[in-house]
């Protein structure tokens, strides 16, 4: 006897247009959608996935840092579409989500009084059976060796506090043999002693702060602290904002021109190089075009910044001794201003035609102990339009120094072009028809 075929479960799909991808003029091409579960309509592969649907102003009234900053990355997800019941869904999820996490906290809590009650009763158990008035009756023998050893204990004496002790010993004989108020004079009341006291205190603190400050270790942690995806999109608020302020349509974040401007940034900075162009001379066109994304027009920006706001050295020794350090929204705003100066720049912030974006940064840190010159050099900008020669990788030299890449494209075809697969045609003449196929577009009459 035949085993009965087991049914395979197909997902049900249709074909038409996406309701997030829209129709471009002349686009007549459709693709295979799937219906979303939960508000009904039909999407593309790229767009089926819900995501939040709600405003960047809510999600900043969030009050909780943690979660602003989870909606916000959901928020700002490339692809998907807005949906309401998802949204509700999500928000409902987390919140069952915390009320487990705060019975799991309170249920933790009840488990340690339960174990400290049971201590206190085991100690009161203890005193029971064996009451003070039985503690005459032990040996001598039997708790000698037991107290010679807590003696010994209290004897030892941990080694910061022996040299806080020393520290101050010497600060105090420093002060009795240079201060001639001290050494000539007897303290006669009570301020003087304050006085004195509040001299060996901040003194000491003085001492303390020198020894334990270590000016590259700070450096290293500050730069390691850097969150690199954080400042990349506030760089994408503020580039946003510029344009909104011209009047333009804010640009789309893309996720794949954001991986191309991080390679490009990660190669300027582990070559000690700045240039528009690659180790391998290619430009930024070459580069979007290997990853595989559709553009009509491309252009790029480029900024290198330092962390570093001020330097203090000693003047004798050139050595430096302790760094002042720019915050993440300081950076958004020093590296915008300097585009929005430079022309070419700004000719690409506020291109019209430009409707996507993606920026990517890199670090590079090297450590100097030593001032080589006692003025900053500026900020670096390469203008978009003077395309240099090839690059010569170097060994790094900057410390805490930011590489900025935005590359931006437009998905547009230009006046008298159709889009077709992912390419611009002209138009066809009056009489004919514009058709889109796999091979190409043609004009049938």
């Amino acid at each position: 006897m035949e085993k009965p075929k087991k049914k395979t479960e197909t997902k049900s799909y249709k074909i038409g247009v996406c309701a997030e991808c829209k129709v471009r003029d002349g686009d007549s091409s459709k693709k295979k959608l799937y219906q979303c579960p939960y508000c009904g309509r039909w999407f593309c592969e790229k767009h089926i996935e819900p995501r939040i649907a709600t405003t960047r102003g809510a999600i900043e009234q969030i009050s909780d840092p943690v979660l602003r900053d989870k909606v916000l990355e959901e928020w700002r997800k490339p692809d998907g579409h807005p949906d309401t019941v998802w949204t509700k869904k999500y928000f409902e999820d987390l919140k069952k989500q915390q009320e487990e996490e705060r019975e799991k906290f309170w249920e933790a809590l009840e488990d340690l009084n339960k174990i400290k009650e049971t201590k206190i009763q085991k100690r009161s158990e203890i005193k029971e059976t064996f009451p003070e008035s039985s503690y005459t009756f032990i040996k001598e023998e039997q708790w000698k060796p037991k107290k010679e050893k807590v003696r010994e204990e209290r004897k030892t004496i941990p080694i910061p506090v022996i040299l806080f002790i020393l520290i101050i010993l010497l600060i105090i004989a420093i002060g009795f043999i240079n201060s001639e108020n001290i050494t000539n004079k007897k303290i006669e009341n009570l301020n003087d002693l304050n006085n004195l006291t509040s001299w060996i205190q901040t003194s000491v603190n003085k001492i303390l702060e020198s020894v334990n400050y270590d000016p590259i270790k700070e450096l290293n942690e500050r730069v390691n602290s850097i969150d690199i995806r954080m400042l990349e999109l506030k760089l994408f608020d503020k580039i946003n904002q510029e344009r909104i302020k011209y009047g333009l349509p804010p640009l789309k974040w893309n996720e794949e021109l954001s991986e191309v401007a991080r390679e490009h940034s990660i190669e300027m900075a582990e070559n000690n190089y700045f240039a528009h162009e690659g180790l391998d001379c290619k430009k930024v066109d070459y580069r979007v075009s290997k990853k595989g994304i559709f553009y009509t027009i491309v252009g790029e920006n480029l900024i290198q910044i330092s962390l570093i706001n001020t330097y203090w050295y000693d003047p004798q020794t050139l050595e430096i001794t302790k760094r002042e350090y720019k915050t993440l929204d300081e950076l958004v705003e020093e590296s915008v201003k300097s585009w929005m100066n430079s022309p070419g720049h700004r000719e690409n912030i506020l291109n019209k035609d430009f409707d996507e974006t993606g920026i990517g940064i890199a670090i590079q840190n090297v450590p100097k102990i030593y001032m080589e010159e006692k003025i900053r050099v500026p900020i670096s900008i390469v203008n978009p339009i003077d395309w240099s020669t090839c690059p010569v990788p170097s060994a790094p030299d900057k410390e805490a120094t930011f590489y900025i890449t935005q590359v931006f494209i437009s998905t547009r075809c230009p006046n008298g072009t159709t889009l077709c697969n992912n390419k611009c045609y002209e138009n066809c003449p009056p009489g004919y028809i514009f058709v889109c196929r796999e091979s190409g577009a043609v004009c049938l009459g």
